[in-house]
């Protein structure tokens, strides 16, 4: 995993969190080709696609909800967002 120290760390921003549905992903240019997977409170797989730059969790039951964005050769980070 990448560390804070770590030059090719990228950092992301999700907002607003806790959310009512829309889930809004700041993210570098640099970041081309990566997805994004949606995980359930206990641990399920229930979303992969491209990332970008907004997620509609509205579908969902309101819980916590594990965002891991990857890139081709590496994963780049795990955000956890509270869906109300």
């Amino acid at each position: 995993p990448a560390s804070l120290n770590d030059p090719d760390r990228i950092a992301f921003s999700l907002y607003p969190n806790p959310s009512e549905g829309l889930v809004h992903i700041s993210f570098p240019e640099k970041t081309e080709n990566c997805t994004m997977v949606l995980r359930d409170g206990a641990g399920r797989e229930i979303k992969r696609g491209e990332l970008t730059e907004t997620i509609d969790l509205s579908r969902f039951e309101p819980g916590v909800y594990s965002i891991l964005i990857l890139g081709k050769t590496k994963k780049y980070g795990v955000y956890q967002i509270l869906l109300m």
